[in-house]
């Protein structure tokens, strides 16, 4: 899709703004999801109380999902160099550590 500068004269601060929401709607894709009822209903609920559209909550949703799986990723992974640096191979290394 072409924008035609003519058109927004007035507005040349809005046309890049413009070019970057076309960059976004080009990079998105659709994919068809099946949820169950509860879920819709709750998910409809949402969109009405916070006066957004089911993409939206959606996308966000996902977007947390994602950034919390992130986040146990490195507390797994400082858990595991923490317990090597200590030496703690069981419970009973744990147990040991807390009664010295």
């Amino acid at each position: 899709m072409y924008i035609d500068r003519i058109n927004i004269t007035k507005h040349y601060d809005i046309y890049p703004l413009m070019i970057m929401e076309m960059k976004k709607m080009e990079q998105q894709e659709t994919i068809v999801l099946s949820l169950p009822s509860n879920i819709i209903e709750e998910l409809d609920e949402m969109v009405r109380r916070e006066k957004t559209t089911r993409d939206q909550v959606l996308i966000e949703a996902l977007d947390q999902y994602f950034k919390s799986g992130k986040i146990w990723e490195q507390i797994y992974q400082w858990g595991e160099e923490s317990a090597r640096e200590l030496g703690i191979k069981s419970e009973d290394d744990v147990d040991r550590l807390i009664h010295e």
